[in-house]
């Protein structure tokens, strides 16, 4: 059961889409994080220190959606280690 407040004036329904299209947002990122990185296997126990360790993970994946192509973000984040061109045209932003 989740209790959620607002200030917003709208009726049940559209309240509770509103919150379910948040969850969803929430835990397509958690998919992505976990899928990518492992995290539910992490053994960081420090609080601070495995929060840290999560946010370094996301920035190399917030660089990695964008390029085109249908490959996953794992097989993109083993072509910066193998393609000399891949990781310089990731970190640039540039989508060539």
């Amino acid at each position: 059961m989740r209790y959620c407040l607002s200030r917003l004036r709208v009726g049940d329904r559209k309240f509770a889409h509103a919150v379910c299209a948040q969850g969803g947002i929430e835990y397509m990122c958690y998919r992505s994080l976990d899928f990518t990185y492992c995290e539910d296997d992490l053994r960081i126990r420090n609080g601070c220190l495995r929060e840290n360790f999560v946010r370094l993970n996301r920035f190399p994946l917030s660089l990695l959606k964008p390029r085109p192509g249908k490959s996953s973000i794992i097989i993109k984040r083993r072509a910066c280690g193998w393609d000399f061109h891949f990781l310089p045209e990731t970190l640039a932003g540039s989508k060539n």
